[in-house]
């Protein structure tokens, strides 16, 4: 049995930058500077109202002042670190505060840059981070392939499916952290796809035991009744994460699915 994973849409939005600081002046530039550039940006203008907007969107970089009323760069980096670890983090320093940059890199800090900011200096750094960002997410979905293989042998190699299958999704949900994860089997002598494990953030159970499906069902038949079985709509993938058809002798077997919002 192995896994196939299924294609994510080529089109992916633009990263979504906040940009923090109490100077107005300051967070204008680099808003308009960085939308130039194709990004989309949002502006707070302290970390207390950065946090608030943390809460309601997902950002892939926040561009963050040091020196700010009511809760500084330093302060929304250790919140960063503990509650947003998978976002990546710029400071802006004046000279004087080299010391609270050097600080901010111990944080997680890609990098810092002095004001006055330079238009070139931001454009640059915030590439760059992205860059590295997205060699980073690409290592993380190919460790997700390797995992999605030993699913499957594991699988494979069980006598007892169900026990197995229910060990790998508290694997999955501890080492993904997803907000779905349903894992489902096709069993040729009852003619259905039966549903070994479901999960949500909100709860756990499956919203229906088995469909039925025919033991030389295609794969996108399996992938639609796995939806069905989960409440989704058809092959619809808003959300995915990560999707694996399991297969054995070349022919389906069973789907797992793995969503995260936005």
């Amino acid at each position: 049995m192995r896994g196939c994973i299924q294609d994510t849409p080529s089109v992916h939005p633009p990263a979504r930058l906040l940009i923090v600081d109490d100077d107005t002046n300051v967070r204008n530039f680099c808003a308009r500077l960085l939308r130039h550039h194709g990004y989309a940006t949002a502006t707070a203008d302290n970390g207390r109202t950065a946090v608030e907007m943390l809460h309601e969107k997902r950002y892939d970089l926040v561009l963050t002042d040091l020196q700010m009323p009511e809760m500084g760069g330093i302060d929304l980096l250790h919140y960063l670190r503990e509650q947003h670890p998978d976002v990546d983090k710029l400071v802006f320093t004046a000279f004087a505060e080299v010391d609270t940059a050097r600080q901010a890199l111990k944080l997680g800090a890609f990098d810092y840059l002095t004001k006055p900011v330079d238009a070139d200096d931001l454009e640059r750094a915030v590439r760059r981070c992205l860059e590295l960002r997205r060699i980073r997410q690409e290592k993380e979905r190919l460790s997700e392939l390797v995992v999605m293989y030993q699913f499957s042998q594991a699988i494979a190699n069980s006598l007892d499916i169900e026990t197995q299958v229910m060990r790998i999704n508290a694997f999955l949900w501890q080492r993904f952290a997803p907000d779905s994860l349903s894992v489902s089997l096709l069993y040729p002598e009852d003619q259905c796809l039966r549903l070994l494990a479901y999960k949500t953030r909100h709860s756990t159970g499956p919203r229906a035991a088995q469909l039925p499906l025919a033991a030389d069902c295609s794969e996108e038949q399996l992938v639609q009744t796995h939806m069905q079985l989960i409440g989704g709509r058809g092959t619809d993938i808003a959300g995915l994460m990560a999707g694996a058809v399991l297969r054995t002798n070349d022919r389906p077997v069973g789907c797992l699915h793995l969503t995260r919002d936005s």
